[in-house]
This record gives structure tokens, C-alpha cells and sequence, in this order.
């Protein structure tokens, strides 16, 4: 309601005082300001030609703060990490093309839906609205509601107060309702077709998937648990020496000229590619073998592989290229994207036996290509990688980058090291685009507790450590 100080200066004789609290009136609650202003007139204690043009000066100014706030302070918010995950730089780039063409009516609507005012404006703000054509919408629907608001109350008096009341408790509640009816129907048709619920899955299982959660959420329980490791090892650094080979315990370095390989088969067959080349190199297998060894130990042991084969689907003859996208387990987590890449080729239906590569350079195709491939390990493989791993003296903690001509080839141990990193660092996307948090967090942290038990032995027989500073920028 309008403030005691306002009407007193009606009653006093200062105008403009009284005209200039009006106005900052409406900042606080543009209706029952009106609403008050037009008890005022009715009273006979304010003029209402003054009253109203105050009243929808305020109204007017408060809509164009709203918006200016949105662009300062609501857009840089959309370039957080954190919301950058959650909403694409294309969806975003929709809504400031449906805001452009449609917003103008919707900015004229909500003048009349108290409780979704704010929130509207502000999205004006953060989708950048061209300035010139809204602020003619703002303007009209102060024209339009304002004089209906105070020359309402003039006629009706206290009765439009208590409807206004009404109306104001309504209206949230039909909105609430109609959210609801709306999730409803949404939901029902998503579960409504296989597609449909396919996609739906893949959203559920984002929200637990280690490769989707943001690096804020997902990486101070490792610290902290690594901030317990250093305690229990009376040395936060120990992990730099993991290492004997470096100095730099904690990074990257490559070795790959000093290792031993055995030249891998090129798996026989052509396939047809999407988005890249049709060569032998598309049939190549990459393979990433995460590799360590206790220095009292004779064997070393692996204990993550990340299988980096690109991706591919296999035809039948009957179903098209987004029937078999979404029935793949690797690419759900991530299907949307994936079909977004591919959306000219959906349609097509393979031969049987024809093998599509599905080559892109969407984040989608980059987290569907890292997968868990510790099923693929060998007593074989194992004895190779090892063999590699001990011909590197000092060596004790790192991740062999391998490539091999086909996956049978691989599990014999029949492979090509194309680089080595070794430090901490190697441990970077060691996880399965379809590994669940917890399965994260428990490799992870596996890793630095053997980080720091080789780095404690290493150190015991007088390997260098690195100060902390030297371990941070190393690990930046």
C-alpha cells in the first residue's frame, strides 16, 4: 500500500514530493501502489492527472531497471561452467530468437499476470533483448494497465482492493496448475514413444555420470581425501614422487622414442564414415593403459584402460542410423548430442553387416568415445604392458597411449606405444562417459593413494619432492 509519508505530503500541499514518492512507491509493489494512489483520488486527496502519469513513470522505470539488471548481472551468469553444462550456448541462442520475434507479446501479457512480472523481465534482460522495440512493449502495457489499474480503484473504490487481493492469490496458483498439467504431458508423451523414453534415460543418467557432473561438485572429495593423504604421509607433495625418470612428478612427459613396440595388423575391410575420412586410420584402435608398479615390487600391474576405438554402429537393413544410435549403450549418456551431430543422416537405414563411423567433433562424440575397457585386459596384455612399463628405469606411475590395428591384436599384446604420461596428471579422463560418480570417486582416489605409497617409497630412497608451489603449477 502507499506509504504514510506519501499521503501526508498529498495533504500538505508538496506536490512533487508527493508525485516523486509515488513513483519510488511502484519500485516496491507497482500494483497496490496504484491500487493506493487510486484511493487517494477517490478520496479527493490527490489529483489524478499527476497521480497517474507518477504512477507510470515508476512502473516504466522499474521495468527498464529489471531489464538492465538482467543483461549486467543475470548474463554472465550463463557463462559459468556450471550452467554452461546444463544449457547449451544452441539452446540459448533459440531462446534469444523465439525472445526477438515473440517476447514483445509476452512482455504485454505478463503486465497483467502479477508474480511472473520479475522473472519475465529479467529474462528480457539475460537474452538481450534489442532495446528499441521492447521498450515500446514496456511502454504500452504501462499505458494500457496503469490508467485501468487507478481509474478502476477511483470508480470502485475499496471493492477493487479486496478483488485485486483475489486475483492476486489466484493467479500464482493457475500458474503453479498449469506447470504442472504441462510436466504432466510432457512426460507422457516422452514416455510415450521408445525414442522418446530412450532420450529420457539418457537425461536421468547424466545426473549421475561422473563425465556430466561439473568439476565443483565432482572434485573437492578427491581433494579432501588427498588432503588426508597427505596428512597420514606427513607430506601433502609425496605424489611428485611417484617417479623416479622426472623431475616433475606431478605432469606429463613423453617417452614414447625409448619404449618398445611391436607393429600392430590393420584390421581388414572398409567402413563409411561420417564427418571424416574413409581410411585405414579410421579402423585404428586407440587405447589408453594406465599402468603401476610398487617399487619393491618384480611386476606392476594395470589397472585402467580406456578404450578410444571411434564409434560405430553396425547396420541390419531395417533399422535407420537413429534407431541404432539410441540402442547403443556407449552413446545414451550422451544421445542427444550425438543426434543433433548427425541429424542429416538419421534417416538413412545401413545395409546389413555395413559398419557407419561416426565421426565428429561434438563434445558428444568426444565423451561416447571413452569408454571403460578394462574387460579387454589379458594375461597377455598384461605381461607386455608390464614388460614396457619395467624397461623404463625409475618408472612406476603413469599412462601408456597405445594404438593397435584391431582389438584382438591389442589383447595379445601385439601393440605400438605412440606416448607415455607419467606423473599424477596421467590420471586425467581415466572414467567411462557411462561410469556413475561413486565409480569415479573410487578410481580416482584409488589412483592417489597409490600415487602417494610409491611417492613415500620412492621418496625413502632419496627421490626429489616437489615444494607445494612447484606441485600446484605442476598439476595446472
Amino acid at each position: 500500500m502507499i506509504s504514510d509519508s506519501v499521503a501526508a505530503q498529498f495533504s500538505s500541499g508538496s506536490l512533487w514530493l508527493a508525485l516523486v514518492g509515488l513513483a519510488l512507491a511502484t519500485l516496491l509493489s507497482e500494483d497496490l501502489t496504484c491500487i493506493g494512489a487510486g484511493l487517494l483520488i477517490a478520496s479527493g486527496k490527490a489529483p489524478f492527472w499527476p497521480v497517474l502519469a507518477a504512477c507510470m513513470v515508476g512502473i516504466f522505470m522499474g521495468d527498464i531497471i529489471l531489464v538492465a539488471i538482467g543483461r549486467t548481472l543475470g548474463r554472465p551468469m550463463l557463462e559459468m561452467r556450471l550452467v554452461r553444462t546444463r544449457v547449451s550456448p544452441e539452446r540459448i541462442e533459440r531462446a534469444e530468437r523465439w525472445f526477438k520475434t515473440k517476447g514483445g507479446r509476452l512482455v504485454l501479457a505478463t503486465r497483467f499476470m502479477p508474480g511472473i512480472r520479475v522473472p519475465a523481465y529479467l529474462a528480457a534482460g539475460i537474452l538481450r533483448v534489442p532495446w528499441p522495440p521492447f521498450i515500446g512493449w514496456f511502454a504500452l502495457g504501462c499505458v494500457i494497465w496503469t490508467p485501468l489499474l487507478v481509474g478502476g480503484t477511483v470508480w470502485a473504490g475499496e471493492r477493487l482492493l479486496v478483488m485485486f487481493h483475489a486475483w492476486e492469490r489466484t493467479v500464482p496458483l493457475l500458474i503453479a496448475g498449469g506447470i504442472v498439467i504441462w510436466v504432466i504431458l510432457k512426460l507422457g508423451i516422452r514416455l510415450s514413444s521408445w525414442k522418446g523414453r530412450r532420450i529420457l534415460r539418457s537425461r536421468c543418467l547424466r545426473l549421475t555420470r561422473w563425465a556430466f557432473w561439473p568439476r565443483i561438485a565432482k572434485y573437492p572429495p578427491i581433494a579432501l581425501f588427498v588432503l588426508g593423504l597427505g596428512i597420514r604421509y606427513r607430506g601433502l607433495t609425496l605424489f611428485t614422487a611417484a617417479n623416479r625418470t622426472t623431475g616433475n612428478g606431478g605432469g606429463d612427459s613423453s617417452a614414447s622414442n625409448s619404449m618398445p613396440s611391436a607393429t600392430s595388423s590393420i584390421l581388414p575391410g572398409a567402413a563409411k564414415a561420417i564427418g571424416g575420412k574413409n581410411d585405414s586410420e579410421d579402423l585404428s584402435c586407440h587405447f589408453d593403459v594406465f599402468y603401476l608398479r610398487h617399487p619393491v615390487d618384480v611386476q606392476g600391474r594395470v589397472v585402467a584402460i580406456v578404450d578410444r576405438r571411434p564409434l560405430s554402429v553396425t547396420g541390419d537393413g531395417t533399422h535407420s542410423l537413429e534407431e541404432l544410435i539410441l540402442a547403443d549403450r556407449r552413446m545414451l549418456p550422451n544421445v542427444e548430442a550425438i543426434l543433433d551431430e548427425f541429424n542429416s543422416r538419421l534417416d538413412d537405414v545401413p545395409s546389413r553387416g555395413e559398419r557407419v563411423l561416426l565421426r565428429g567433433t561434438g563434445k558428444g562424440i568426444r565423451r561416447a568415445t571413452q569408454l571403460d575397457g578394462r574387460a579387454l585386459l589379458t594375461p597377455a596384455l598384461t605381461a607386455s604392458i608390464d614388460t614396457l612399463g619395467r624397461s623404463l628405469p625409475g618408472f612406476y606411475f603413469g599412462r601408456f597411449r597405445i594404438k593397435a590395428g584391431e582389438v584382438a591384436a591389442f589383447q595379445r599384446g601385439k601393440i605400438t606405444v605412440v606416448g607415455l604420461d607419467q606423473g599424477i596428471a596421467s590420471t586425467r579422463n581415466l572414467c567411462d562417459a557411462c561410469q556413475s560418480v561413486w565409480e569415479g570417486w573410487r578410481v580416482y582416489c584409488s589412483l592417489w593413494r597409490w600415487a602417494f605409497h610409491i611417492g613415500a617409497e620412492n621418496a625413502r630412497r632419496g627421490a626429489p619432492v616437489l615444494s607445494l608451489r612447484q606441485a600446484w603449477l605442476s598439476l595446472r
